[in-house]
């Protein structure tokens, strides 16, 4: 406990004192009795109000206190026991703090040391001392080999390790991990004593890239549904024509907006008459009436619907598991309509990413009161051709329509899967960030084609994530297309390690998010977060032989290469991979320091300018629940 004004006090006792004893003809005979000296020592400095600067990169700690640390204009001594022990010297440094008790003072040391900070009065009280050390005490690393890893957990979002170089031509790779699942971001920063030498990180590129509408209705959607009662049982409600006849129509109702739509409102659904142009084995195509004419053509609806009912169908079914069949048709809808098209907006056709379709979970949870425009079946939305524009901003063409559906009817699959398994296990929709990584990968396991290259829009959201990782969360913040990269790359890793299976096991849940992951891939999320990250970096080199840190099934790097090819012009994608420089900081860099996202890997590459052993510093907010991984590459 502090004891700052205690003096004061005192004083202002003594006088009222005095004056009693004056009052009353008490005292000596001069009148009073005086003031004695001042014996009160000051307050023990206070520890919450002073910073320690590690002694990295020179050999000095740096203590920096605020307003109130010590007392007014005290006189701060500053004991480096640790220091003293080894050279048999006192280490020792003083500084006068300002008027308001704050202070900055030096002294010689080296990580890990103990230290003692003490205040001396005018009068000549000193404090009780107060112990801090400099720095983290640092862990001795025994990485002989490339590829060998360590792993730590830095409680305090602090630590410090010391890398052996035995010849100065080491390198490794300090992989610092935040696993805070919030969407703040921490101030991170990692040093090196003189001698080493740390890559910076890449010039910051562009910033988030939002994921559009489709996030929007995601969002939409669960905000919906969690208000929304299930019924204890499935059964048929709207009664309708279960083998409909190809040429015969139907009323669908269709959401006309992404955002905050209300289930009650009848203005924010268009009600809209469809004519049915395909009837497979799994599937019925409707073709609203608005856009019927010689852009929609039977041919055209023939290829949507035979990809669909003949392959993707099979493939989503097999990997996530079955889709429910509230209206008992035994067959899914997939509806063209206009409302889609008009659903873009002139922003997101600049920004090239336009909404081309989705799945509404709405539509699952049909209830008369709260919500009555429910199509009460298993159905998909997607845009129709409109090279002219009369339906939307975007101008959609005939070539390559069935292309672009191919995509969006595989990824919205997994969507309807997931929700239908989770709505019958009366269990929570999943977390969007990992519904849109399976989703994705469903993309994978389909083989979409984008502009000729098979599953390129998944290279390209996962590059956009790889050049920056530490500025984007993968569970916490907005939807991105950063974001999702990330959630695919993760879910291919899952695949790759726990196989295929893994799939229906996180859909069926019934937890989400990390608690799902960590369920189903029988290990905690911080093991898996270590994994996953080394595996991005060591993937496809040759350095380590523990699959753990391999992606069969992905080239990291090959497909971060293809994005930059594919966006070679332009300013998508400025940053390396994962965010390291090419080249090495010429001399010694003293520290390098950036904003770590929560649950965000940074990757640092440190080399040594001369043989010998290099402490380095890791720091981070506390609750960054910062954990640090470091790897031996050369």
């Amino acid at each position: 406990m502090t004891r700052r004004g205690s003096k004061t006090a005192r004083a202002l006792g003594l006088v009222a004192i005095a004056g009693l004893l004056t009052a009353c003809g008490g005292g000596s005979s001069g009148g009073g009795n005086p003031i004695g000296p001042d014996v009160t020592p000051p307050g023990i400095p206070v520890s919450s109000l002073i910073v320690v600067d590690p002694p990295i990169p020179a050999p000095l700690v740096r203590l920096s206190g605020a307003a109130g640390a010590v007392e007014a204009s005290a006189i701060v001594q500053l004991l480096n026991t640790t220091a003293a022990q080894r050279t048999g010297e006192p280490v020792t440094a003083t500084a006068q703090a300002s008027t308001q008790g704050a202070f900055t003072i030096s002294v010689t040391a080296q990580l890990g040391d103990q230290l003692q900070v003490t205040a001396t009065d005018a009068a000549g009280n000193t404090s009780g001392a107060l112990a801090l050390q400099a720095g983290p005490i640092p862990l001795s690393l025994s990485l002989t080999e490339a590829g060998g890893s360590n792993l730590a957990t830095l409680v305090s979002g602090e630590g410090a390790f010391n890398l052996p170089f035995p010849t100065g031509g080491e390198r490794y790779t300090v992989i610092a991990q935040s696993l805070n699942p919030g969407s703040g971001t921490f101030p991170l920063t990692v040093s090196g004593s003189v001698g080493a030498q740390v890559r910076a990180l890449a010039p910051a590129a562009h910033g988030e890239t939002p994921a559009g509408l489709e996030g929007e209705l995601r969002a939409a959607e669960r905000r919906a549904a969690a208000t929304l009662p299930r019924p204890p049982a499935r059964g048929r409600r709207l009664g309708l024509a279960d083998d409909p006849e190809v040429g015969s129509t139907r009323m669908f109702n269709v959401v006309n907006r992404t955002s905050a739509p209300s289930l009650t409102n009848r203005a924010h659904f268009d009600e809209v008459t469809a004519r049915l142009r395909y009837k497979g084995d799994h599937t019925l195509i409707y073709v609203d009436t608005r856009a019927e004419g010689p852009n929609v053509s039977d041919a055209l609806i023939e290829q949507v619907g035979d990809r669909f009912d003949d392959h993707t169908y099979g493939i989503d079914r097999q990997a996530f598991g079955p889709e429910t069949d509230i209206d008992v048709n035994g067959r899914v809808i997939i509806l063209l309509t206009p409302t889609v098209n008009a659903l873009n907006t002139q922003q997101t056709v600049d920004q090239g990413g336009i909404l081309t379709g989705f799945f509404f979970g709405i539509d699952l949870l049909f209830h008369p009161s709260f919500n009555p425009f429910s199509n009460d079946a298993e159905i998909f939305y997607t845009i129709v051709p409109d090279p002219t524009k009369q339906f939307g901003p975007a101008a959609i063409g005939v070539d390559g329509f069935d292309d672009q559906l191919d995509g969006v009817l595989a990824h919205e699959f997994q969507h309807m899967i997931n929700a239908g398994i989770r709505i019958n296990a009366g269990a929570a929709f999943e977390t969007v960030w990992l519904d849109e990584g399976l989703a994705h990968y469903a993309e994978t396991l389909n083989q979409v084609t984008f502009d000729g290259q098979v599953d390129l829009q998944n290279t390209l959201r996962a590059a956009l994530w790889l050049q920056r990782p530490h500025a984007h969360s993968l569970v916490g913040g907005e939807d991105t297309l950063e974001r999702r990269g990330a959630a695919w790359l993760l879910v291919a890793y899952l695949v790759d390690r726990r196989g295929p299976g893994i799939l229906r096991q996180l859909v069926a849940g019934p937890f989400t998010g990390i608690p799902n992951v960590e369920i189903h891939a029988d290990t905690s999320f911080p093991f898996l977060f270590f994994q996953w990250t080394a595996a991005l970096l060591l993937d496809g080199q040759g350095i380590s032989s523990d699959p753990a840190f391999d992606i069969p099934s992905l080239d990291v790097r090959q497909r971060f290469q293809a994005a930059k090819a594919w966006w070679a012009g332009t300013t998508r994608l400025p940053g390396p991979f994962l965010g390291l420089r090419v080249a090495t900081v010429p001399g010694s860099l003293g520290s390098t320091g950036i904003s770590l996202a929560g649950s965000s890997p940074a990757y640092f590459d440190v080399g040594a300018s001369n043989p010998g052993t290099i402490p380095v510093i890791v720091r981070a907010d506390r609750q960054s629940n910062l954990q640090v991984t470091i790897i031996r590459t050369q």
